[in-house]
């Protein structure tokens, strides 16, 4: 809702209501880029780090298509893929926060010297926890 003068708001000023955003040339640019990077255009059967030693492609890969980051990670090590994996988690998932929680355990076990005591001293023995 666009602020009205006199709203005991403060002062007015900012952009009229409805104003659409400016248009970035680069960010623009940038978000081909990704989605062009991020999209299956690769033919998988003509890659040929993808085909065994008969020149056949493997069959997890056979008549797929791949983007070109699934490429990348393909032709990664294993450790180098798992860091890029967890770069790319902080864009998309939250962070948790830190939380302390202090516990404390009473244990509610007698022994038999300790409830025949209690059963000698005319006190009554507390409910047992199963």
């Amino acid at each position: 809702m666009p602020r009205k003068k006199n709203d005991g708001r403060g002062r007015l000023g900012g952009r009229q209501a409805g104003t659409p955003n400016k248009d970035n040339p680069l960010k623009t640019m940038l978000h081909e880029h990704s989605v062009g990077y991020f999209t299956p255009s690769i033919d998988a059967n003509t890659l040929d780090f993808l085909k065994d030693e008969n020149g056949q492609t493997y069959p997890e890969y056979r008549d797929s298509t791949l983007s070109r980051f699934d490429v990348d990670c393909l032709q990664m090590k294993a450790t180098d893929r798992a860091k890029v994996e967890l770069e790319i988690l902080q864009y998309h998932t939250p962070k948790l926060q830190s939380i302390t929680a202090e516990m404390g355990v009473t244990d509610r076990t007698l022994t038999f010297s300790q409830k025949f005591s209690l059963i000698a001293n005319g006190k009554e023995l507390p409910p047992s926890e199963t």
